[in-house]
């Protein structure tokens, strides 16, 4: 059973990538981006330097390191887009 779990292992490395830090910025497409966190935050980007956020994380300290991750590309928030109120 071992030898079959780490076969599954090596043959889905490929589809499951390199394991993503928290709150990097991830490329979905060529607009679309998502931050890796435990509640994924979504963001468009509407011109060359504006965003809006999908979602705005779920702990005190989610928006200062989007801030820091919005600086560190140069973009401007124009919008927050919240799905879910707690």
């Amino acid at each position: 059973m071992r030898r079959r779990c780490a076969f599954l292992m090596e043959s889905a490395a490929p589809l499951l990538g390199r394991v993503k830090e928290m709150y990097e910025l991830v490329r979905a497409s060529e607009r679309c981006f998502y931050i890796e966190s435990p509640a994924k935050i979504g963001l468009i980007r509407t011109g060359e330097n504006e965003v809006l956020l999908i979602d705005s994380g779920n702990d005190r300290d989610a928006g200062k390191k989007i801030h820091k991750l919005l600086d560190q590309y140069g973009w401007k928030l124009r919008a927050i887009l919240n799905t879910i109120l707690n």
